[in-house]
Protein backbone atom coordinates (compact mmCIF):
# COMPACT_ATOMS: atom_id res chain seq x y z
CA UNK A 1 0.00 0.00 0.00
CA UNK A 2 1.17 3.38 -0.64
CA UNK A 3 2.01 6.13 1.51
CA UNK A 4 -1.12 7.37 2.41
CA UNK A 5 0.12 9.85 5.54
CA UNK A 6 1.51 12.65 5.23
CA UNK A 7 2.55 15.84 7.29
CA UNK A 8 0.66 19.04 6.82
CA UNK A 9 2.53 21.24 8.59
CA UNK A 10 4.26 19.64 12.11
CA UNK A 11 1.47 17.58 12.09
CA UNK A 12 0.64 14.29 10.07
CA UNK A 13 -2.17 14.16 8.06
CA UNK A 14 -4.47 11.44 6.30
CA UNK A 15 -6.61 12.67 3.28
CA UNK A 16 -9.97 11.79 2.82
CA UNK A 17 -9.79 11.16 -1.14
CA UNK A 18 -7.29 8.44 -0.34
CA UNK A 19 -8.93 6.68 2.05
CA UNK A 20 -12.74 6.26 0.53
CA UNK A 21 -12.13 3.27 -1.73
CA UNK A 22 -10.22 1.70 1.32
CA UNK A 23 -12.86 2.12 3.62
CA UNK A 24 -15.05 0.72 1.37
CA UNK A 25 -16.89 3.32 -0.02
CA UNK A 26 -17.67 3.85 -4.02
CA UNK A 27 -16.89 7.23 -4.22
CA UNK A 28 -15.23 10.42 -2.05
CA UNK A 29 -18.67 12.56 -1.62
CA UNK A 30 -19.66 9.42 0.42
CA UNK A 31 -17.08 9.60 2.78
CA UNK A 32 -16.61 13.18 3.01
CA UNK A 33 -20.74 13.11 3.74
CA UNK A 34 -19.66 11.05 6.75
CA UNK A 35 -17.56 14.14 7.95
CA UNK A 36 -20.16 16.94 7.00
CA UNK A 37 -22.53 14.99 8.94
CA UNK A 38 -20.95 15.36 12.29
CA UNK A 39 -18.35 18.35 11.19
CA UNK A 40 -18.35 20.01 14.54
CA UNK A 41 -17.36 17.40 16.14
CA UNK A 42 -14.31 17.27 14.01
CA UNK A 43 -13.73 20.46 14.19
CA UNK A 44 -13.56 19.96 18.42
CA UNK A 45 -10.61 18.02 17.48
CA UNK A 46 -8.57 20.51 15.63
CA UNK A 47 -8.41 22.61 12.28
CA UNK A 48 -10.02 20.60 10.11
CA UNK A 49 -8.21 20.95 7.06
CA UNK A 50 -9.62 21.46 3.51
CA UNK A 51 -7.21 20.88 0.47
CA UNK A 52 -8.31 21.40 -3.39
CA UNK A 53 -5.94 19.25 -5.93
CA UNK A 54 -7.21 19.07 -9.47
CA UNK A 55 -8.69 15.64 -10.77
CA UNK A 56 -6.66 12.92 -12.02
CA UNK A 57 -4.99 12.61 -15.25
CA UNK A 58 -7.11 10.76 -17.89
CA UNK A 59 -10.27 11.70 -15.56
CA UNK A 60 -11.34 13.94 -18.51
CA UNK A 61 -11.40 16.75 -16.12
CA UNK A 62 -13.93 18.41 -14.39
CA UNK A 63 -14.06 20.59 -10.93
CA UNK A 64 -11.21 20.15 -8.40
CA UNK A 65 -11.51 17.42 -5.86
CA UNK A 66 -11.91 18.80 -2.63
CA UNK A 67 -10.87 16.37 0.41
CA UNK A 68 -10.47 16.52 4.33
CA UNK A 69 -7.09 15.87 5.52
CA UNK A 70 -7.26 14.57 8.96
CA UNK A 71 -5.35 14.74 11.97
CA UNK A 72 -4.82 11.97 14.84
CA UNK A 73 -8.09 12.77 16.65
CA UNK A 74 -9.97 13.39 13.75
CA UNK A 75 -9.26 9.75 11.99
CA UNK A 76 -9.97 8.34 15.11
CA UNK A 77 -13.73 9.54 15.40
CA UNK A 78 -13.94 8.86 11.71
CA UNK A 79 -13.09 5.54 12.17
CA UNK A 80 -16.06 4.93 14.52
CA UNK A 81 -18.47 6.34 12.23
CA UNK A 82 -17.16 4.21 9.27
CA UNK A 83 -18.19 0.81 8.40
CA UNK A 84 -16.25 -2.27 9.70
CA UNK A 85 -15.21 -4.84 7.59
CA UNK A 86 -12.32 -7.12 8.01
CA UNK A 87 -10.43 -5.07 5.83
CA UNK A 88 -11.10 -2.08 6.93
CA UNK A 89 -10.21 -2.78 10.20
CA UNK A 90 -7.02 -3.68 9.37
CA UNK A 91 -6.50 -0.71 7.46
CA UNK A 92 -8.03 1.52 10.57
CA UNK A 93 -4.98 -0.09 13.03
CA UNK A 94 -2.34 0.33 10.38
CA UNK A 95 -2.79 3.98 9.76
CA UNK A 96 -3.56 4.51 13.24
CA UNK A 97 -0.07 3.50 13.92
CA UNK A 98 1.43 5.17 11.85
CA UNK A 99 -0.18 8.37 12.35
CA UNK A 100 0.67 7.98 16.03
CA UNK A 101 4.60 6.89 14.79
CA UNK A 102 4.78 10.02 12.71
CA UNK A 103 3.76 12.49 15.80
CA UNK A 104 5.89 10.97 17.88
CA UNK A 105 8.93 11.40 15.39
CA UNK A 106 8.16 14.84 14.85
CA UNK A 107 8.01 15.99 18.67
CA UNK A 108 11.71 14.50 18.79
Amino acid sequence: MKEIVRFAGNEPRVSTFELFSLLGYKCHSQLKSVVSASINEFNDLGLLLMQSQKPPKGSGGGRPIESYHLNNDQFQLLVLLCKNTPECIKLKVSISKELRRMKIASNH
